[in-house]
């Protein structure tokens, strides 16, 4: 199939929102994403989410109510404000270093782009803004926008 160009394309394709629940981790899926053929009146396996039960994960804890208000759509200013800077906030991570307890280079043994394999948590390292003596010079730094200094 050839597309020309500057033709827009303007259909979506969608399945619609998930409807079918793993019976063995409760994960929400599509019915296309379950293992193999579904008999109608039989119930679909996934393997996409807990390889169908050999992998088990803890519950997820409720996250903190402050955290809630501000992901809650009729939260009030504060959560309005804070969706709508939420990809500024998530940009923020773009200066900071990765890393993980295990971090396995050996994968990279062809001619691809550098790649690696983290095992464990992974976490971002965000410096501090005090030296490491942990003492506060005289000097600060600061961060001006262009419509601040107007």
């Amino acid at each position: 199939m050839s597309i020309e160009p500057g033709r827009v394309l303007r259909k979506i394709s969608s399945f619609g929102k998930p409807t079918e629940k793993c019976e063995f981790c409760d994960a929400i899926l599509w019915k296309e994403e379950s293992v193999g053929n579904v008999p109608e009146g039989t119930k679909p396996q996934f393997s996409i989410c807990c390889q169908k039960g050999k992998v088990r994960l803890p519950i997820l804890q409720d996250p903190p109510d402050y955290l809630k208000q501000l992901l809650d759509p009729n939260g009030g200013r504060r959560s309005s404000e804070f969706r709508r800077l939420i990809r500024s906030y998530n940009m923020i991570y773009a200066f900071t270093s990765m890393g993980g307890k295990k971090v396995d280079n050996a994968i990279n043994q062809g001619s691809a782009p550098y790649c690696f394999r983290l095992g464990g948590q992974n976490h971002h390292n965000i410096g501090s803004f005090l030296p490491p003596d942990r003492t506060q010079r005289q000097q600060s730094t600061g961060n001006y926008s262009r419509h601040e200094a107007d």
